[in-house]
Order: C-alpha cells, then sequence, then structure tokens
C-alpha cells in the first residue's frame, strides 16, 4: 500500500453506487484507521458490509453506515458482527432502514460491550419495542451518548430508558423530534436516577405542555450544562 496513505486516521468514502472489489484488501493495509464514514453508500446486499467487516482494522474506533443498507447479520454472519464491535466505540446507522432484528443483534452481542456512541436518528422503524431491548441488555452498559431523533420512540421506550439499571453510563440523550413522548414519561424521567447523570438533554420539537416543563426543571436534572 502506499506509505503516505498507511498512516490515514479517518477515510470518508460516501456516495459509493457499488463496492470495488479492492476496497476490503485497500482497506486491510490502512493499520492506523480510527474513523470509517461509508454514509450513502448502495451496497446491494449486506454479504458486502460484511466484507467489509472482516477486514483487519484493529485501530477501528468509529463506523458510520448512515443511510447505508440494513446491515443485519445472519446467524452465520453473527461473529462479523461481534468482530468489528469488539473494537467499535461509535456506531452511526442514521436513517438505515433497520429495525428489531438488527437492533437485536447490537443489543445481544457480547461485543457491543465496548459501544460508548450510537446514532439511530431517522431510523423510522424504530419504536418503543426497540428501545426496550437496548434499555434491558446488559451488553449496552458502556454506552454514554444515544441519538433517537426523528424516531418512532414514544412515551414507553422513555420510561425504558428512564428506569434502566443497565444504562449506568448514558449522559447524553436526544430525543428531537420524538413527537409520541408525552408529558408523563417526561415526568418518569426528570424523577429517574437517569436525570442525575445526564449532562446533555434534547427535546427540540417534543410537545412539552406546561406539566411537562414543570417536571423539567424541578427534576433531577443537576448535571445538565
Amino acid at each position: 500500500g502506499s506509505p503516505v496513505l498507511r498512516g490515514l486516521r479517518r477515510l470518508t468514502l460516501g456516495e459509493l453506487k457499488s463496492l470495488p472489489p479492492e476496497l476490503p484488501a485497500w482497506l486491510a493495509q490502512l493499520p492506523g484507521l480510527e474513523h470509517l464514514d461509508l454514509s450513502n453508500c448502495k451496497f446491494s446486499n449486506a454479504d458486502e458490509i460484511a466484507t467489509l467487516m472482516r477486514t483487519n482494522l484493529t485501530c477501528l474506533k468509529t463506523l458510520t453506515l448512515d443511510h447505508a443498507l440494513d446491515f443485519t447479520p445472519s446467524r452465520a454472519d453473527r461473529p462479523v458482527l461481534d468482530h468489528v464491535l469488539a473494537r467499535l466505540e461509535n456506531l452511526s446507522l442514521a436513517h438505515a432502514p433497520i429495525g428489531y432484528r438488527a437492533i437485536r443483534s447490537l443489543a445481544e452481542a457480547p461485543a457491543s460491550k465496548s459501544l460508548k456512541t450510537l446514532n439511530l436518528t431517522g431510523c423510522e422503524s424504530l419504536d418503543d419495542g426497540d428501545i426496550e431491548l437496548l434499555a434491558t441488555r446488559p451488553n449496552m452498559g458502556s454506552l454514554e451518548k444515544l441519538r433517537l431523533d426523528y424516531t418512532g420512540v414514544g412515551s414507553s421506550g422513555v420510561s425504558a430508558l428512564a428506569t434502566s439499571s443497565t444504562l449506568s453510563a448514558l449522559a447524553d440523550l436526544s430525543l428531537a423530534s420524538c413527537r409520541r413522548v408525552d408529558t408523563e414519561a417526561v415526568k418518569r424521567l426528570a424523577c429517574s436516577p437517569l436525570a442525575g447523570r445526564l449532562r446533555s438533554l434534547n427535546l427540540a420539537f417534543v410537545p412539552l405542555p406546561r406539566p411537562a416543563l414543570e417536571a423539567l426543571v424541578s427534576g433531577g436534572f443537576g448535571r445538565l450544562g
């Protein structure tokens, strides 16, 4: 490989219309790559993403697959998912067409224990059941930042986050434009242990009537910046 490119730490390859057959071998020659952005890449099937996952990127910490194909692994691909997640700290799947199968695969993969940031913005098929799954799986215990903007998450999903004993590291929660969140859910969040741990809470464009605002003001958000 190029002696210059071998020093790359961050690489963005957005808008690829197809996966060049030589790409996995080329990526394998970038031993120091920490951030890989494949947003808007047009993968023809999940096997192409699995091929990239098998690339030996030992330093990879951030993988971005925004607007990309659903990468939900089959049962046979599970070791591949574990191989990548074992090193990943940040995973972004914004606007990807993912659903319960993908969330379950992520939440139940032992290797998810290293994840600190998960971005699911705009994953419109996500609902409360998906979030309840995330909130109850011990493998998500290292998660510090969770973005659920513009999803179908509603009150029971927020309540699951608020009462989760698993998400003990969560400090940054974004629920912008989650318009199914109601006042009672905000009240439960405001008086939950999570409120005392949060440093950042985004409720932009969430309907907040006066009782919800009063709950936020009087709640346990002592660390919000």
